[in-house]
């Protein structure tokens, strides 16, 4: 039962005005205390029947008017309400307890029922559109792009770590999700202040990362049920992964880099969604033992550097076939002379499929993970089964003498 008592002053607003307006026929009585709790009230006003919708009506009026009243002086908010101004007919206890029983129900869906929902980042709206509800989304921030038929139509508030609180706002929403990095952080003290629900997905680089925002996503929405399908598709796919990199002669040395489209050329290091792809398929990240987060890096330097695959992430045409794993040497020819590029291992894939930790992040692995062994070719295992150790990757010029811009 949810104890109305102490929950946000917003959500019992709502409750005494929003449920009367749905929920006219049922009504109910007053007790004979003296004072009566205001979930009391609730309870005995949605209990009744229509011919005292007149009375519901009046006794809603009444209770707005304390409620803000109160506030606009200044006041807390109050937690009990004279019994007058809910005077409604009696009922029989009967009646009484089951009023109760029904609205506790009520409440307890209506609390998680949001009507329009802000998503301030890419994989939880595709999440919400995997649990059939995108239909609630009223506005998307840039990266939300998939899919792309349902999210070019939804307004945008901008990049997840820019927002604006007017422009939000504006859209009138009963919950935010927002990214561990949403931001300014003044903007998101404004959008609490509004008592805006908000909840913050983990949106941790791993699969049980991914699976965790399923699960909060769903919970928090009441759906948790739709939510089992996609965890049942990353956790079979896991299996699969498990498999392929089990069968690996060694790990592969990656480079994992984003283009601009600019001739920006952006390489992901340690604590990044490159290094974390790069974990889920069993490999080493090249750069990882050299920098955090995202560099700009020169594509002449790594002619001499030891890696098996390089793969590049853009965001390509609107043809799926775009998106997926795609070799890519005669399109970045300077890598024609790496190591990589040798054995036809450099590749394109979508920088959303790949580095958006959405719910599908399991296809791009897989197309990885089933590349690698054309990389590794005429490499073998070493008697006992297991793949041959992989010594610590030797900084090479192309980590010794990049050149090397943090990206700001």
């Amino acid at each position: 039962m949810i104890n109305l008592n102490t929950s946000d002053n917003g959500f019992y607003y709502s409750t005494i005005t929003g449920l009367f307006a749905k929920l006219t026929p049922v009504t109910g009585r007053c007790s004979d205390r003296k004072e009566t709790p205001y979930f009391e009230v609730t309870f005995l006003l949605l209990a009744t029947v229509s011919k005292h919708q007149n009375k519901i009506i009046d006794s809603a009026i009444n209770i707005h008017t304390i409620i803000n009243t109160s506030i606009t002086n200044g006041g807390s908010m109050p937690t009990k309400i004279p019994p007058q101004h809910a005077n409604i007919p009696t009922l029989s206890n009967k009646k009484y307890w089951l009023a109760g029983a029904l609205l506790g129900a009520l409440l307890s869906t209506s609390a998680n029922a949001y009507e329009r929902i802000v998503s301030a980042t890419g994989n939880a709206s595709e999440i919400i559109y995997e649990l059939g509800l995108a239909d609630k989304i009223v506005a998307v921030d840039i990266t939300s792009q998939t899919p792309a038929e349902v999210m070019e139509k939804k307004p945008k508030i901008g990049y997840r770590r820019i927002l604006s609180s007017e422009g939000i706002l504006s859209m009138t929403p009963d919950l935010l999700i927002l990214a561990p990095d949403a931001g300014p952080q003044f903007v998101i003290k404004q959008l609490q202040a509004a008592k805006l629900k908000t909840i913050t997905i983990k949106d941790e680089k791993t699969l049980d990362g991914v699976v965790a925002d399923i699960e909060q996503i769903a919970d928090t929405l009441a759906v948790k049920d739709k939510a089992q399908p996609m965890i049942a598709t990353i956790r079979k796919d896991e299996a699969e992964l498990n498999q392929m990199i089990a069968a690996y002669p060694r790990k592969p040395n990656i480079m994992f880099f984003m283009d601009s489209g600019l001739g920006r050329f952006m390489g992901l290091g340690a604590k990044t969604a490159g290094d974390g792809m790069i974990h889920i398929v069993g490999g080493n990240n090249v750069f990882a033992e050299e920098f955090n987060g995202v560099k700009s890096l020169s594509l002449e330097a790594l002619a001499t550097g030891d890696m098996d695959m390089i793969i590049i992430a853009s965001h390509g045409g609107k043809d799926e076939n775009d998106k997926a794993l795609t070799p890519a040497v005669e399109k970045y020819p300077k890598l024609a002379i790496t190591k990589a590029g040798q054995k036809q291992c450099v590749f394109t894939i979508g920088i959303i499929e790949a580095l958006g930790f959405g719910p599908h992040i399991t296809t791009a692995a897989k197309q990885i993970a089933e590349a690698v062994p054309t990389c590794l070719k005429g490499e073998h295992s070493d008697k006992s089964g297991g793949a041959e150790p992989t010594e610590p990757v030797e900084k090479t010029p192309q980590t010794k003498n990049l050149k090397q811009t943090e990206e700001k």
